[in-house]
């Protein structure tokens, strides 16, 4: 994402910019069209309503840029233009006042805008350039081999102990969208392996269904996160955005709304896979908790030594939730 300095509203001043727009600037507007050295490579709009954005759609895959200015600033067109745009070859480019807006403006429909156009010497500005190197990292290629954006490898996993009798601070993650029968969370107690925790998405005798919710276990374990980290438990906040995993291993990724921490029991579950990649978890002792295997959910109150279930292997070691390269043990 590029950074633009709106010559309209004063002249640059020590930082650096990858364009300036307006009189004497690497582009300038005349009547609404963009020209970059006396060639026509975008179009201007001051964006009051709706139709604005509409009238900008004709010239969406013609054109290098749309370079949009808000009367009043709002998402919701910013976001339709953008989607518009995705996968066109054409570009938009923001101009922002406020610096609330740069984050938004940054990430809108999880792609963002091409540039944010900025008043240079603002609060606006020093914003807009966090939102650009947040953006930058966002984009980077992601940290853990084994989960791509949109697909994890899930693996069978042995139980070889199980141990009740623990007692622990079980965090429920309940999030903003409801999960299919066969999704879920990867949830453990070490970056080795991760298990497919099912949501609660199908009642029992005693309780409804949660269709929101993981019981993801007690407050040091990791959760994958849907850019690729671990999370502990105890770290999550409402927003963060999880990896839910369906029975595929299709990944999509959905916010946190509320967090429920408790002091309940627990059981302690060693598993390995092929006799290696040994790891453990810890489940709050009911039968609404389940683990995926290849036949669907089983109560980890059902659970017997010798049964299998599915996961994630060999995550590497992790340094504040990132995969780090050297070498990490944890037992």
């Amino acid at each position: 994402m590029e950074l633009w300095a709106d010559l309209r509203q004063g002249p640059v001043g020590r930082g650096q910019f990858d364009q300036t727009l307006g009189p004497g600037g690497s582009l300038t507007i005349e009547n609404d069209v963009v020209y970059e050295q006396g060639t026509a490579v975008g179009k201007h709009m001051l964006v009051r309503s709706g139709a604005d954005v509409e009238g900008l759609l004709p010239f969406v895959g013609v054109l290098s840029w749309l370079v949009v200015d808000f009367e009043d600033w709002s998402m919701i067109p910013l976001e339709n233009l953008v989607a518009a745009c995705d996968g066109s070859g054409t570009k938009v480019a923001a101009r922002i006042t406020d610096p609330l807006a740069a984050p938004g403006a940054a990430f809108a429909l999880q792609r963002g805008v091409d540039a944010l156009i900025v008043a240079p010497g603002t609060a606006t500005e020093e914003a807009a350039r966090i939102a650009v190197e947040q953006r930058a990292e966002a984009m980077a290629p992601s940290e853990v081999e084994q989960v791509s954006s949109d697909q994890v490898e899930l693996r069978p996993f042995v139980v070889e102990e199980i141990s009740g009798g623990h007692i622990g601070d079980r965090v429920c993650v309940d999030l903003i969208q409801r999960l299919a029968s066969d999704e879920g969370g990867l949830v453990g107690s070490s970056a080795t392996a991760l298990f497919h925790l099912h949501g609660e998405t199908t009642a029992s005798t005693f309780v409804p269904a949660r269709p929101f919710r993981l019981n993801a276990g007690p407050v040091h374990g990791y959760i994958l996160m849907s850019d690729g980290k671990t999370k502990y438990l105890s770290e999550l906040k409402a927003g963060d955005e999880v990896a839910v995993v369906s029975s595929d291993g299709a990944v999509r990724a959905v916010a946190i709304g509320r967090l429920k921490i408790e002091r309940r029991p627990h059981v302690l579950l060693s598993l390995s896979a092929n006799g290696v990649d040994k790891a453990t978890v810890f489940l709050q002792q009911a039968e609404t908790v389940r683990l995926m295997t290849g036949a669907g959910p089983v109560a980890v109150t059902e659970l017997e030594v010798g049964a299998t279930v599915r996961g994630v292997a060999s995550l590497g070691g992790r340094h504040i939730g990132k995969r780090i390269g050297s070498s990490v043990v944890e037992k």
